[in-house]
C-alpha cells in the first residue's frame, strides 16, 4: 500500500510528464536534460522541505512556550515569593494545586510533548495530493474553480449585473489537429515505442468518417532484444463496418477507449509470444496509482489523446493555482466547526499544518508555472511571415511581363486544371481571357518583385486578403489594419454537409 507520500511523488511525476522521454517541445526539453534534478526534488528534497517547514514552525512554537513559561514564572513569584520554586527551578509541591501553578505546569507539560506528529505529515501529504489532482487531467491543467469541499464550483464576480463566463476563459485555446507524433516511454531498463505506420486524413476541410488509431494488421509488434526496445505500430483510419458494430460508441464508452483496450490485450498477446520475457509483460501489466489503469492502458491512451486532443495554455497559472491553494486552505484544511470544537494545542497543529500546506504548495506551483509561462511565451512570441505571394488578373500584368509569363508550364498547367481551357503560348490568348489569374508562387522572386513595382498604392490594388495562419496570431496580425472595418464575420461554417 502506497504511503500518502509516496502518492504524492508519483503525482508530482505526472505533472511533469516524467515517465515520457520524448516530449520535445517547451520547457519539456530542458525537462530531460534536468531530469535527475526533477527526481531529486521529488524524491529527496521534497520530504526535507516538508520536515524543514514544520521545523520551522515548531521552533517558532517552542520559543513562544518559553516566552509565555517565563512569564508564568514572573506571575508565580509575584503572587508566592521566590520559595514557590526550589534551587532546580521546579515548581513546590505547595503550589502546584494552584490555578497558576496549573497553568505553569500545562506551559511546561506542552513544551516537553511539543513535536510534529507522521500523522500530522500524512495529513500534509494527503492534502497536496488532494489540491493538485483535483486540477490536472490527461496531462493539462483543468482550470475549475472550486469554492468549497464538497467541489462546488465558483466564477470569479465583482458585482456586475451579468457576468460572462466560461470555463476556460483565462487560457488560450490550442488547436492541435493531428500531430502524429511517435510516443514513447520507459520503465525499468525497457523502451516502449508506439509508431505510426499509416494514417489518413480529411483533406481540405472536408468532414468526412471519423478516424481511430487501430492496431496495425500486419506485424504490429516489433521486439528489439539488443536494445530492449519494443515497438508497437498503429494505423490512423476509419472503423471498417465490422470494427464499427464492435467498436462503436454506446453511452458507457467511447470508439477509442474500446480499441484502446483491444490493442492492449493484442500487445500483451504478442509480447507473451514474441518476446518471452516475463518482466516486461508483468511490467506493462502492472496497475498504476491513478485511476488502477495498467501502464500499457495509461500509455496507450495518451498516446492517442495527444497526438488528436486539444490542448490549453493558462494565462496566469501561478495566480490561479495560488488564489485556488487559498481556497482550499480555508475550506479543506481549516474546518470551522473543527477548529471550533477544539482545545487551543489542536488548533494550533491545524494552523501549523495550513502553513505547510501553503509553503510547500507554493514552491510546487511556481516549478509548474515555470513551464506553463514558457509555453506560454513561445505561443505568445509574434510569428514570422514565412512567405508571400499574390495572384493577379492578366489585365492587371503589364504586358513586357507577358512573354515570361506564357513561358511558365507551372502557370499554364494550373490554367488548364482550374479553368479547363487549353493555353495557347500567344498574347492573343492572354488578351482573350483577361481574367486568368498570374499567381506568383510559380515565379522567381525576381518576377515578384517587377510585377509588384507597377502598383503605385498595393494595399489598395489588393481586393482579397487570405492568410494561412495559427489563429491567435493572424488576429493579432489583422487586429489593428482592420480595426473598426469589419461589418460580419462568418465563424466555422459547415462544409460540405450537403445543405449549403
Amino acid at each position: 500500500m502506497a504511503t500518502a507520500l509516496e502518492k504524492f511523488q508519483d503525482l508530482l511525476r505526472q505533472l511533469f510528464q516524467f515517465d515520457c522521454a520524448d516530449l520535445d517541445f517547451g520547457i519539456y526539453r530542458i525537462l530531460n536534460y534536468k531530469r535527475k534534478q526533477v527526481e531529486e526534488f521529488i524524491t529527496h528534497r521534497l520530504p526535507q522541505i516538508v520536515d524543514e517547514a514544520f521545523q520551522a514552525y515548531a521552533e517558532a512554537e517552542r520559543e513562544k512556550l518559553w516566552q509565555e513559561i517565563e512569564s508564568k514564572q514572573r506571575e508565580i513569584r509575584q503572587a508566592f515569593g521566590e520559595q514557590a520554586f526550589d534551587q532546580q527551578g521546579q515548581l513546590q509541591l505547595a503550589f502546584r494545586e494552584t490555578p497558576l501553578g496549573s497553568e505553569y505546569l500545562a506551559l511546561q507539560k506542552r513544551k516537553e510533548q511539543y513535536q510534529v506528529s507522521e500523522d500530522l505529515k500524512t495529513r500534509v501529504y494527503n492534502d497536496l495530493y488532494n489540491f493538485f489532482s483535483r486540477y490536472y487531467e490527461d496531462g493539462d491543467f483543468i482550470a475549475k474553480r472550486r469554492y468549497g469541499r464538497h467541489e462546488t464550483y465558483a466564477i470569479p464576480y465583482s458585482g456586475e449585473e451579468v457576468v460572462l463566463h466560461w470555463a476556460t476563459k483565462d487560457q488560450y485555446y490550442i488547436k492541435t489537429g493531428e500531430r502524429f507524433k511517435n510516443y514513447r516511454f520507459t520503465v525499468q531498463g525497457y523502451t516502449v515505442a508506439f509508431e505510426l505506420r499509416n494514417a489518413t486524413t480529411e483533406q481540405n476541410n472536408n468532414r468526412g468518417n471519423k478516424r481511430y488509431f487501430v492496431l496495425a494488421s500486419d506485424d504490429p509488434v516489433v521486439w528489439d532484444a539488443a536494445t530492449k526496445t519494443l515497438s508497437v505500430f498503429f494505423e490512423y483510419r476509419p472503423l471498417t463496418d465490422g470494427e464499427q458494430e464492435d467498436y462503436g460508441r454506446t453511452e458507457q464508452q467511447k470508439p477509442q477507449d474500446k480499441l484502446n483496450e483491444k490493442a492492449a490485450q493484442d500487445i500483451l498477446k504478442q509480447v507473451q509470444e514474441k518476446v518471452q520475457d516475463p518482466t516486461l509483460k508483468a511490467l506493462l501489466e502492472n496497475q498504476t496509482e491513478r485511476n488502477e489503469q495498467s501502464l500499457l492502458m495509461k500509455h496507450l491512451t495518451r498516446f492517442t489523446r495527444r497526438n488528436t486532443s486539444d490542448f490549453f495554455i493558462h494565462k496566469d497559472l501561478r495566480g490561479f493555482l495560488r488564489r485556488e491553494l487559498g481556497f482550499f486552505i480555508k475550506s479543506e484544511c481549516l474546518l470551522l466547526d473543527e477548529l471550533l470544537a477544539q482545545d487551543g494545542n489542536l488548533t494550533h497543529q491545524h494552523i501549523q499544518r495550513a502553513r505547510v500546506v501553503r509553503d510547500i504548495g507554493h514552491k510546487i506551483i511556481d516549478f509548474l508555472a515555470q513551464v506553463e509561462d514558457f509555453q506560454k511565451r513561445l505561443f505568445e512570441k509574434k510569428k514570422f511571415v514565412i512567405r508571400t505571394e499574390y495572384c493577379i488578373t492578366i489585365d492587371r500584368v503589364p504586358e513586357a511581363l507577358w512573354d515570361e509569363v506564357l513561358r511558365n508550364e507551372k502557370q499554364l498547367a494550373e490554367w488548364q486544371e482550374l479553368y479547363a481551357v487549353n493555353p495557347q503560348p500567344t498574347k492573343e490568348f492572354l488578351r482573350q481571357h483577361p481574367k486568368l489569374v498570374v499567381d506568383t508562387r510559380h515565379f522567381s522572386d525576381d518576377f515578384k518583385w517587377r510585377l509588384l513595382e507597377h502598383f503605385d498604392d498595393l494595399d489598395d490594388a489588393l481586393d482579397g486578403v487570405l492568410i494561412k495562419s495559427e489563429n491567435f496570431q493572424v488576429l493579432n496580425l489583422l487586429l489593428e489594419k482592420y480595426r473598426g472595418k469589419v461589418k460580419c464575420i462568418y465563424i466555422d461554417p459547415p462544409y460540405n454537409t450537403g445543405s449549403d
